[in-house]
């Protein structure tokens, strides 16, 4: 019998009530890894995805609170900017199961001399 496979969330939420958002941070940092303090990754089966879900919805009022889980690959690069998220040496359970999470720093390209920038509403590349 195979196990489940476990796959990285990104969690952030967005709580109206001190009270409510204490209890889900408080629970969040149970279960997953918090980057910021409203912003979590976490390292879930299907199942464990379910239980987590059923758990925040029961901590929330779904009228004024916002949660939300967003699936990443298995095999994630997670670009930061200032203060790195995780130090040396730290370990993300869960990421000896065929995840694999890789926390850099942002290096802009600059094999072009061209970056991208915003022109009206529209992405087009920049001279430098």
């Amino acid at each position: 019998m195979t196990r489940p496979a476990r796959r990285p969330y990104l969690i952030g939420y967005d709580i109206a009530e001190p009270r409510r958002l204490k209890r889900l941070h408080a629970f969040l940092k149970d279960r997953a890894l918090p980057l910021q303090y409203s912003v979590f990754l976490g390292v879930f089966t299907p199942a464990e995805v379910d239980r987590t879900v059923a758990a925040i919805e029961r901590r929330i009022d779904p009228r004024r609170d916002d949660v939300r889980l967003y699936p990443l690959a298995r095999r994630t690069r997670i670009v930061t900017i200032g203060e790195a998220a995780l130090p040396d040496g730290v370990f993300l359970p869960g990421t000896d199961e065929g995840v694999s999470i890789a926390f850099e720093p942002y290096a802009p390209a600059r094999t072009t001399g061209r970056r991208w920038g915003l022109v009206k509403g529209r992405g087009r590349a920049v001279d430098d």
